[in-house]
């Protein structure tokens, strides 16, 4: 959403002496910053009114036991800007007292070396200069334990940033947000 600059159309009218184009210049200066501010808001998926919203919420953290570890997969629908970033994190009990965690940046796919411990898993989703979204655990609303160390197959990848399961190369994203429109902005 455009920066809301007061009396910028009256600024428009304003004369000076000896100046006649006085107020169309300041016009077209504080018209070129507040395009420069949309500009810098769309590129580093910024809310420069305000914090920006959470991501939408995850739908799904599924971990499953590889030879040396677990391997966690994230489901995460919905419209959303480049520049999320993925988070989970273990724990030896499901009220994660001393939970650890793992940044796992824009992929939602990650192999984790835990050994063959018996774990619970939750994650959330984060813009770097935002709050995060509220937990998913693994297992649904009763988080289930995942003992590692076992060799299963992989499953399909989530993908990462603003692209699609299965796509591979996304990093942040190829396009600026997932969706048919931009995802609303808090305090916008």
């Amino acid at each position: 959403m455009s920066l809301r600059v007061r009396n910028l159309d009256w600024l428009h009218g304003v004369t000076v002496d000896g100046v006649p184009d006085f107020g169309s210049r300041m016009h077209e200066l504080v018209s070129d910053l507040v395009k420069a501010h949309e500009i810098t808001e769309q590129q580093a998926n910024l809310n420069l009114s305000g914090d920006p919203a959470p991501p939408p919420r995850l739908q799904r953290l599924i971990v499953t036991p590889t030879e040396t570890g677990v391997h966690a997969s994230i489901t995460h629908e919905g419209e959303f800007y480049r520049g999320v970033e993925y988070h989970v994190e273990y724990a030896d009990n499901q009220h994660f007292q001393n939970p650890f965690s793992v940044s796992l940046g824009p992929s939602r796919e990650h192999d984790i070396p835990t050994g063959s411990r018996s774990l619970y898993w939750r994650a959330i989703a984060q813009y770097p200069t935002g709050l995060p979204t509220s937990a998913v655990y693994h297992g649904g609303t009763i988080p289930q334990p995942v003992i590692g160390g076992l060799k299963t197959p992989l499953g399909t990848s989530q993908g990462s940033g603003t692209g699609r399961a299965g796509e591979g190369l996304q990093g942040y994203g190829k396009v600026p947000y997932r969706g048919a429109n931009p995802p609303v902005r808090a305090g916008k």
